[in-house]
């Protein structure tokens, strides 16, 4: 007789679907590029650009007295360079400390050229030029002093010694104190152009009688003038000392 298990008819499942193959390298590149685009677009929607913010800044906090302030990136000891450019060191002249030497003084003589030095160039007078500069000069401090507007007082000079004896020197040596007088030589000397003002400056002082003796005084006339020319000019010259009212 059949068993109950063989008259039982028997179903079968159904087979499963396979599994699906891995995806390639390809696919999974893109999808992640993919992801990658969809993150970067969010967060650009989300936020504001990178550089737009502002930088925040590095504060520190109060220092107490007394308190030890914790050690900071600033403080920590640095690696040096691995290559450091050496540079030799320069030499620098020290300041100077003395005084500056004084100027040569240039080399002055009176002979068949003259040579002044330092004097070149400069308006020369004569000692009754001179003295007519001095004699005007204390005029106007009088008529000052009368004011009540003078520095000296009644006085129209210092009271040094230097001074006194400059101006008792013009008032000895002076051979026209007369202001005609003094006019009358410059004339002279103005109608004889070849004569500097250095020459003409020493033959109102000196006053000499004689061509020979202006040019043993005065070598510097002696290639200008001869005899015969300059002595009448030192005879105009004489015609006008005051030398009575010395």
């Amino acid at each position: 007789a059949p068993s109950p298990a063989s008259s039982i008819p028997q179903t079968s499942n159904p087979p499963s679907p396979p599994p699906p193959p891995p995806p390639s390298c390809s696919v999974r590149a893109r999808s992640f590029t993919c992801h990658a685009r969809l993150h970067a677009t969010n967060s650009a929607q989300r936020s504001p650009p990178r550089h737009s913010r502002p930088l925040p800044r590095a504060t520190r906090p109060p220092r107490r007295l007394g308190s030890p302030q914790p050690p900071t990136m600033e403080d920590d000891p640095q690696d040096a360079p691995a290559h450091v450019a050496f540079e030799a060191p320069t030499f620098k002249a020290p300041r100077m400390v003395s005084r500056p030497k004084p100027q040569q003084q240039q080399e002055e003589e009176i002979g068949s050229e003259l040579k002044l030095g330092d004097f070149e160039g400069e308006q020369p007078l004569s000692i009754s030029e001179a003295r007519a500069v001095v004699t005007a000069v204390h005029e106007k401090r009088k008529v000052k002093a009368a004011e009540g507007h003078g520095v000296l007082g009644d006085r129209t000079h210092n009271d040094s010694q230097s001074i006194q004896q400059f101006v008792d020197y013009l008032e000895m040596f002076a051979r026209y104190k007369e202001l005609n007088n003094l006019t009358a030589m410059g004339g002279v000397l103005d109608a004889n152009p070849q004569f500097t003002m250095a020459e003409r400056a020493m033959l109102g002082s000196l006053c000499c009688d004689t061509a020979d003796e202006a040019k043993t005084l005065v070598p510097s006339l002696a290639s200008k003038m001869d005899d015969e020319s300059l002595q009448p000019v030192l005879d105009e010259l004489q015609k006008y000392q005051d030398r009575l009212t010395m």
